[in-house]
């Protein structure tokens, strides 16, 4: 589910979009023809309308203009059936709040949540008129229902060739559920989602949005925002800390250690809007949590509880920093507009996504000896007991600890088709009086995201329509020399696809990653039979030590020769 990371990064797209002088006056369009309709048992809408005060005789419709038969149908007796002229062109101006993204141009203004899997991105103009120009029955598989719920098709000079698809049309072109976008004269700004689960409120005023609109303390900045939601961190830090104290008194008047606080984080977005199972996950590792702690402890005392509220507000700031947007929220500079950003991606994989979904992490020196000193890293010890650490497996010198393997830790008492997992890097025992203590569940290797192949991961590169658009490593290399884009945009020109030295380095790093993986699979099941073995036997092990198999030798030395000079040995020119 897109989080704070990704909203930030929409919210920075579009301001560097009008820095370049584009995005700057434009015109909201909904595509109704798109909308999900849900089911009787389970009804879903994606699309309501908050009317504060518009009136329609404010935009008189053109005397030529004709709508979508499509669009009209799925229209009727709906709340946005009123909206489907054409609107009028305003100031575009964008806000953030938590997990919520705000769009404004004229009258209107689009509150978006992205669900789970639904993305935002700037397209060319040409290319979003060459995309609407046609729709064709969606993907369901129902005929029925397909032929009600539409997709536009991307032409195949807008795809990446040489990209792995989940289906391959035969024209090669693609389908992409766009939802609504803001249309200004050269680029455009579109939001869509595959599995059509967003979320899309019309917000409309009797004149035009300004900026002052969007800040917080203006007289429609409570109005416009949903009301499961609460201050946002960034842009409201001194409500945010107002409303946490509210937070730490329900906890303390609870007095509960039956809670989990990473779930108090993911769930209650009132108080922790914009947090998510990821950045929960990764924020507690980077205070040394096991993620099921009680909240009740935290907001015990003063000193504990105000160290996690300014870890907290230093944790969202990472997602505004100069750093992470130069490292993560660049756009290749490639022809097609939906071009899987590889670099991006890896960068957020490496440097800003921790412990989730994650099978080893790089800890900084300090954070890693923290740690240890707390017995976290040892089987034995219990957490909040004394502890004495063992200096020998404290790590020195001031870089980074590597490879230190993230493990999976499964709800036992889970009774859902997908069980409640939490990562993390803590071996010791919880106290038995935790509710999320999970003593009883064995930790296992935690799979990693840099192994999912086409499937959506974390991030703001890793969403379907980009993984769509993602190079095929496994494909032969093309002779000749690789041709550059001959796109227009900003920086330096990109080659159209990586050559065979870049595609064998990434195979390289992935195959290394699997097999340090599969090296900790392997020692869990051996520990683990070893444990079993070890609680049903009654007496001495049966294996005399003849019969154990010898560690083998470790071989000092180079192991691999060039082929010249293996032919030279074998010819016995060469000692």
């Amino acid at each position: 589910m897109p989080e704070v990371d990704c909203i930030e990064g929409l919210v920075y797209d579009i301001g560097q979009a009008q820095a370049r002088g584009t995005l700057l006056r434009g015109s909201i369009v909904i595509f109704p023809r798109v909308f999900a309709e849900g089911t009787d048992r389970k009804p879903y809408t994606s699309c309501t309308v908050l009317n504060l005060g518009y009136n329609h005789w404010l935009e008189p419709p053109p005397s030529a203009y004709e709508i979508c038969p499509r669009d009209e149908r799925r229209s009727r007796k709906q709340p946005w059936e009123d909206y489907l002229k054409p609107w009028e062109e305003g100031a575009v101006h964008v806000v953030a709040r938590g997990k919520e993204l705000l769009v404004a141009a004229g009258y209107h203004a689009l509150r978006i949540n992205l669900g789970l899997e639904a993305f935002g991105c700037i397209i060319p103009r040409d290319a979003f008129d060459s995309i609407v120009a046609e729709d064709v029955p969606g993907t369901n598989k129902d005929k029925a229902k397909a032929e009600r719920l539409r997709s536009f098709v991307i032409p195949s000079q807008l795809v990446v060739p040489e990209a792995r698809r989940h289906k391959k049309r035969a024209d090669g072109s693609q389908l992409i559920n766009i939802f609504a976008a803001v249309v200004c004269e050269k680029e455009v700004f579109l939001v869509s989602d595959f599995a059509r689960l967003v979320r899309i409120t019309i917000i409309s005023i009797p004149r035009h949005w300004e900026e002052r609109d969007l800040r917080p303390g203006s007289l429609l900045w409570p109005q416009i925002w949903d009301k499961e939601h609460g201050p946002d961190w960034l842009r409201e830090p001194e409500a945010a800390a107002a409303s946490v104290l509210e937070w730490r008194a329900q906890i303390l008047h609870k007095n509960d250690l039956g809670t989990s606080l990473l779930k108090e984080l993911c769930l209650n977005q009132v108080y922790f809007n914009g947090l998510g199972k990821h950045t929960a996950t990764d924020f507690l590792f980077s205070l040394g949590l096991w993620p099921g702690t009680p909240p009740v402890l935290i907001c015990q005392d003063d000193t504990t509880f105000q160290s996690f509220v300014i870890a907290l507000r230093h944790y969202m700031e990472l997602w505004v920093s100069d750093a992470f947007r130069r490292e993560c929220l660049s756009s290749p500079n490639l022809q097609s507009p939906f071009a899987f950003n590889h670099w991006a991606d890896l960068r957020y994989t490496r440097r800003y996504l921790w412990v989730y979904r994650k099978a080893e992490v790089k800890m900084p020196v300090e954070q890693y000896n923290m740690y240890a000193r707390l017995g976290l890293l040892d089987k034995e010890h219990i957490i909040g007991g004394a502890y004495v650490p063992n200096y020998g497996q404290l790590a020195h010198g001031t870089l980074c600890k590597r490879g230190v393997p993230v493990h999976v830790y499964i709800d036992p008492h889970g009774t859902a088709k997908k069980p409640y997992k939490v990562y993390t890097i803590v071996l010791a025992k919880r106290p038995d009086d935790w509710g999320f203590a999970w003593n009883e569940s064995r930790p296992v290797p935690a799979d990693d995201v840099r192994l999912a192949g086409m499937a959506t991961t974390i991030g703001p590169a890793s969403f379907h329509m980009f993984k769509q658009n993602q190079h095929d490593r496994r494909l032969p290399g093309l002779p000749g020399k690789i041709p550059k884009e001959k796109r227009a945009g900003p920086g330096r020109p990109a080659k159209r696809r990586p050559n065979r030295a870049a595609r064998d380095h990434q195979q390289r790093a992935v195959n290394n990653l699997r097999k340090r993986i599969e090296a900790r699979t392997g020692e869990t099941s051996r520990r683990a039979a070893e444990s079993e073995a070890e609680s049903t036997s009654d007496g001495d092990s049966e294996v005399d030590e003849e019969e154990r198999p010898s560690k083998r030798p470790k071989f000092e030395g180079r192991v691999t020769r060039s082929r010249a000079k293996q032919a030279q040995i074998a010819a016995g020119k060469c000692p």
